[in-house]
């Protein structure tokens, strides 16, 4: 029988980095490397019946495809689950006291997603009274509010979500 000590932890149970297999093949990737390696879940919201920002959240997740797994969702649709799995947020809105915000945001009132990025965008609305509903949730906003009317700016908006998300 092996003898333990009170602060060691004997090599047999020390948790190693290549021997569980995640792929199923030879080259093994442990779960400590599959988290490390995890790409960010970003979930993009916007508002229900607003063709422009629809098409923004297609532009939003075509650019950031690449480096993150992307979901677009309509407010109406949003479901806590899918709150509670992203990493990072970007809110469409043009009308913040929209009857489609109104679940998001007693959902968002009641959760804790301190730290987590979200971002917001607009079509010619505005998106302040979003942004003060969802204080609660203590969301970072590293980020400006985009203009979508603004092609280039748009674009140039996008750059700074990809490095700050």
């Amino acid at each position: 029988m092996p003898q333990f000590s009170r602060f060691a932890v004997p090599e047999a149970l020390e948790p190693a980095r290549k021997t569980i297999s995640l792929t199923g093949d030879s080259g093994r990737t442990s779960i400590i490397d599959a988290v490390e390696n995890r790409k960010k879940h970003i979930l993009v919201v916007y508002e229900d019946g607003r063709n422009e920002l629809e098409n923004a959240a297609k532009t939003i997740k075509t650019n950031l495809a690449g480096s993150a797994v992307v979901k677009i969702r309509l407010a109406s649709e949003t479901s806590i689950p899918e709150i509670l799995a992203a990493d990072a947020y970007v809110f469409g809105v043009n009308t913040p006291g929209a009857p489609f915000w109104a679940e998001l945001k007693r959902a968002l009132g009641g959760m804790n997603l301190a730290g987590r990025p979200a971002a917001f965008f607009s079509a010619g609305g505005e998106a302040l009274g979003l942004r003060k509903a969802f204080v609660a949730s203590e969301l970072s906003l590293p980020v400006e509010d985009a203009a979508v009317a603004d092609g280039a700016e748009f674009s140039a908006w996008i750059d700074r979500l990809m490095k700050t998300f």
